[in-house]
């Protein structure tokens, strides 16, 4: 069977998506991906969040 994925799923999955492509255009690459920690992802997204809000 199909499942079907919810749209606060696919926003999730956008925000992920957009923070980890931020780390690694900082750091030029898969190196800034392999440095970061989940702190600084939680951290980063509560940033993003904030940017987004309006």
């Amino acid at each position: 069977s199909k499942k079907s994925t919810s749209i606060s799923e696919i926003k999730k999955a956008v925000v992920y998506g957009n923070v980890l492509g931020s780390f690694a255009v900082e750091k030029y690459g898969l190196d800034g991906l392999l440095r970061i920690k989940n702190g600084d992802i939680s951290k980063r997204i509560k940033i993003y969040e904030k940017m987004i809000r309006f």
